[in-house]
């Protein structure tokens, strides 16, 4: 598989999915799941690896909270009386 069919192929993913099921579980059932992906993922990599791959997790942490920061803001300026503007 070359690289274009392989990245098409991992945004074909159904991640909505992935997440519904993930928010099934208890804060520590969560926490716990956290826990053994990030060993699991961490083991079998040397630590310029390791840190490039926490980095970029970190990065997509810091999007999606970004992304839902801003969808807040203007939800709550949908909903409020006196909207910023």
């Amino acid at each position: 598989m070359d690289t274009n069919k392989a990245f098409e192929s991992f945004l074909n993913v159904d991640y909505h999915s992935l997440s519904r099921y993930l928010f099934l579980f208890s804060g520590n059932e969560f926490a716990i799941i956290g826990a053994i992906v990030g060993y699991l993922l961490a083991k079998n990599l040397d630590i310029d690896e390791q840190n490039s791959l926490g980095n970029f997790l970190e990065l997509v942490g810091q999007m999606i909270l970004a992304i839902a920061s801003q969808n807040q803001v203007k939800q709550n300026d949908l909903n409020s009386k006196n909207p910023y503007k």
